[in-house]
């Protein structure tokens, strides 16, 4: 009798070992017996579940390593030319008139300030039907360039350029401190003109844009950028003129 109850005590405990050690040879024993399946194989760990982690309440980001870094948005490109030739300057400047001269870092070209008289660059071109016409030049100013602030030199602005055709061309008057732009055919009394002012003490490169008053369509158009008495260099990098 003894020896049978040491059996039985190493059976039971043999049963329990395999119930909790190997589930699934004590789920084969059951099956084969008619019992319930009672012991469970632990699940495998789900790839796509991010374990869940201990920490003092501040939420866990995750960083893949292989991302790109961001893109920046594009730089607008700065169209050149169009109506005009050679609005790059990439040839120094040779299809310009005036006081232009090719810029010594090779990146466009120079007008040099006359301390006694207005210096312009200008270009004569076909002139189109469409004749609403609009410009964008880029530019900079070189370190301490100043202008004249004398009201007498920007009166009558027309006859101090020295640009054929434009003295027979009315009278136009500025403020101290304006640059001058025009665009039209002086010799048909059919242009348009504004001035402007850039941003004094700053070397950055400026963006001039303006759309002109519409005028009647000419054989010929001319394009100026004109500069009162000063000192110092307005360094000309694009110009590109269109109509619409």
């Amino acid at each position: 009798m003894r020896y049978f109850l040491l059996l039985l005590i190493l059976l039971i405990c043999i049963a329990a070992y395999v119930r909790d050690k190997q589930p699934a040879t004590w789920n084969s024993w059951t099956t084969a017996a008619g019992m319930t399946n009672l012991a469970v194989s632990p699940a495998a760990p789900d790839s796509g579940t991010l374990a869940a982690s201990t920490d003092s309440g501040t939420p866990s980001t995750s960083v893949d390593p292989t991302a790109a870094a961001p893109v920046p948005p594009p730089v607008r490109p700065i169209p050149v030319g169009g109506l005009v030739k050679e609005g790059d300057f990439a040839s120094g400047g040779v299809s310009w008139e005036g006081d232009v001269s090719p810029s010594p870092g090779g990146k466009g070209v120079e007008v040099k300030l006359n301390p006694s008289a207005w210096t312009r660059i200008y270009q004569t071109f076909p002139g189109d039907q469409r004749a609403t016409y609009s410009i964008e030049v880029t530019y900079r100013l070189s370190q301490g360039l100043t202008v004249s602030q004398n009201p007498a030199d920007y009166t009558g602005i027309n006859k101090r350029l020295q640009i054929p055709g434009f003295e027979n061309y009315g009278t136009f008057q500025g403020s101290p401190g304006n640059f001058y732009g025009t665009i039209g055919d002086p010799t048909s009394a059919s242009m348009s003109m504004e001035v402007f002012s850039p941003q004094y003490g700053s070397t950055i490169r400026q963006d001039y844009q303006h759309t002109y008053p519409p005028i009647p369509p000419n054989g010929n158009d001319t394009f100026a950028l004109c500069f009162p008495p000063g000192s110092g260099t307005v360094t000309l990098l694009t110009v590109y003129v269109m109509s619409r």
